[in-house]
């Protein structure tokens, strides 16, 4: 294997410029929500009872309820949104989705979590 000192300025340069490739290919997650949002739902557990496609496990898949109008546990509707999702991630009982039993635990994200997270679920509905 040549030395450093064999391989000269522009060899060294090279191997700089591909590293700097690598690792850059490696880490360019810190600066999608989408990506962040889909390591936080799968870190905290969201995806034990909810599937990333339209699969109903314990709870909803999340394809294709994105901005849809769902129907509540004991009457009322709900629009699947930021603000329907901060409330089920902080207050799991306030508004549960009829024929799902509210077995959603409270989970405690930080708001930049929960919108991180919120960009990964309407990004899996295409928007």
């Amino acid at each position: 294997m040549p030395s450093a000192e064999s391989v000269g300025v522009a060899g060294r340069a090279a191997l700089a410029l591909v590293l700097a490739l690598v690792l850059g290919a490696c880490g360019g997650d810190e600066d999608d929500p989408v990506a962040r949002g889909e390591a936080i739902a799968r870190d905290v557990g969201c995806i034990a009872c909810h599937d990333a496609g339209t699969t109903t496990r314990i709870g909803p898949g999340w394809a294709d309820t994105w901005g849809e109008e769902v129907p509540l546990e004991g009457g009322g509707t709900a629009v699947v949104d930021e603000a329907y999702l901060r409330r089920s991630v902080t207050d799991p009982t306030a508004e549960v989705r009829e024929g799902f039993p509210p077995s959603m635990p409270r989970v405690p994200l930080a708001d930049e979590e929960i919108d991180d997270v919120t960009a990964y679920l309407r990004h899996l509905a295409g928007g």
